[in-house]
């Protein structure tokens, strides 16, 4: 009997070296393909991640949550009775504005809406629908379809699948004299066409009462107007235009009036950063902390060396992930085939979601998608997707000595991460009081001096407040615009 026990103790001491020793090889070593990291990567992955999922527990959001989390309008406008009314994220009413046209939209895409009719339409008829009875959902960015259509019904294809593959917003309009009749009219960014569809919805009356009741509680925007109404998009006749704005750009004439908000940075990267943050944030970045080489440099920044790879954890609360050499990155997708725009999408939320995850719930819920969410025909596979910190529905910049910074810049080359850069801040409003911004056309006359050469006129995409923070932390209001596709901010 003891003959027996000793050696089944044998046995299991015998397999028990084996996979020490074996994972030391694997763990310690370039025999996987990206070395440790690959394996953690693969690992999290394919086993942590769905049995989360499964059983529902903390780490398990869905690409449907995140991406309805971070990528959301800009601006929604409703327009009753000829009085126009605006919500941004931060002001009240904005939830329940989005709300009401999330849901008509989500019962469009699904079907529980007839399509009646489809039409292809002019851009008058598109901007008349905005002057009766409308909800205008502007994102602010264009959007490939298929992600679109999942924001809004947890479903990549949908009804309009076949007529859309871009779009940055659409107007849900019940000027119709028919009685159950709402129509959609939306813009494919890629082709430019304008459809307008017919749908005959079973709860019009039920859509008006609260379209009525979100125009009672919500006092009227009466100096927004359109680039169109103020025929800002035209050239004039009889003098030289120096500056043109996209029809569908809503512009406030009156000086804007924004709230102050102090920066914070977290404790642990103000006074030292602590070890378990530390070893949280490398095992995200599926970094081995038992053979990487690591130091302190000038700065005292903490810099971390594995893989071909750097990460650097600065005390001013910045986290920079960068590859060296002709290494690939950290490998953050399961699927390398047919690498496009709807896979580098989810993978960098589900990335950002997993690193946000550990620090406080505020810069996860605060975050949005601020780049194009479009492939580019020449650099398939490669995408730099950024996301920016919001208050109050206005977003936030980085001063750094070469520009302008996003809170998130992510560099992903066909399902491995090349870079990854984040400032860690959390923003608390102050009580005092709140500060002028330049008004919008004072702003355009600063980017006339700066910009303008003649006699091409400076054609505005889009033109957005922002807060821009500087090295001491401080935030001033300021406007960014789109012109050409390169961002231009006004200092």
């Amino acid at each position: 009997m003891v003959k027996k026990i000793l050696k089944n103790a044998l046995l299991i001491g015998s397999v028990l070296l084996a996979v020490i020793l074996v994972s030391q090889i694997w763990f310690s070593s370039y025999f996987l393909p990206d070395g440790y990291g690959f394996f953690v990567s693969s690992f999290h992955r394919r086993i942590i991640t769905p049995v989360m999922d499964f059983f529902k527990q903390d780490g398990g959001s869905t690409f449907s949550q995140n991406l309805q989390n971070l990528y959301k309008p800009e601006r929604i406008v409703v327009n009753v009775s000829g009085e126009r009314c605006a919500y941004v994220e931060g002001q009240e009413s904005y939830a329940e504005a989005y709300a009401l046209s999330n849901d008509i939209l989500n019962r469009m895409l699904t079907g529980a809406y007839k399509v009646k009719s489809k039409t292809t339409i002019d851009m008058d008829a598109y901007t008349s629908a905005l002057k009766g009875k409308s909800i205008y959902v502007d994102y602010g960015k264009n959007c490939d379809y298929r992600l679109f259509s999942f924001s809004i019904s947890g479903k990549s294809q949908s009804r309009f699948s076949d007529d859309l593959s871009a779009v940055s917003g659409h107007v849900i309009s019940l000027q119709d004299s028919i009685m159950n009749d709402i129509s959609l009219y939306i813009i494919d960014q890629k082709s430019s066409n304008i459809f307008r569809y017919v749908i005959e919805a079973n709860n019009k009356d039920e859509v008006n009462q609260k379209m009525e009741e979100l125009r009672a509680q919500t006092p009227s925007a009466g100096s927004l107007s359109y680039s169109f109404e103020l025929n800002f998009h035209k050239e004039q006749e009889n003098a030289a235009s120096k500056i043109l704005f996209e029809p569908m750009i809503l512009m406030d004439l009156a000086p804007a009036q924004v709230s102050r908000f102090e920066s914070h940075r977290l404790d642990e990267f103000v006074q030292g950063i602590s070890e378990d943050m530390i070893n949280t944030i490398l095992r995200t970045f599926s970094i081995n902390t038992r053979s990487m080489w690591h130091y302190t440099d000038l700065t005292n920044a903490r810099v971390f060396v594995e893989n071909n790879a750097t990460l650097t954890l600065s005390p001013d609360g910045l986290i920079e992930y960068q590859t060296v050499g002709n290494g690939r990155g950290l490998d953050i997708s399961d699927n390398k085939n047919a690498y496009d725009i709807y896979a580098a999408t989810d993978n960098a939320m589900d990335f950002v979601t997993r690193l946000c995850s550990h620090m406080p719930p505020e810069i996860f819920e605060n975050l949005r998608i601020r780049t194009d969410m479009v492939d580019d025909a020449d650099k398939q596979g490669v995408y730099h997707i950024y996301f920016d910190y919001c208050v109050d529905g206005i977003p936030i910049r980085h001063k750094t000595e070469t520009g302008y910074a996003h809170t998130i810049e992510m560099e992903i080359n066909n399902g491995y991460l090349k870079s990854y850069r984040q400032y860690i801040r959390t923003y608390e409003k102050t009580n005092q009081e709140k500060i002028t911004a330049l008004p919008v056309l004072s702003a355009a006359d600063l980017l006339v001096d700066a910009l303008y050469k003649e006699p091409e006129p400076l054609r505005v995409q889009r033109i957005n407040l922002c807060y821009v923070e500087d090295e001491a932390g401080v935030l001033t209001p300021t406007w960014n615009a789109l012109i050409g596709g390169q961002e231009h901010i006004v200092q």
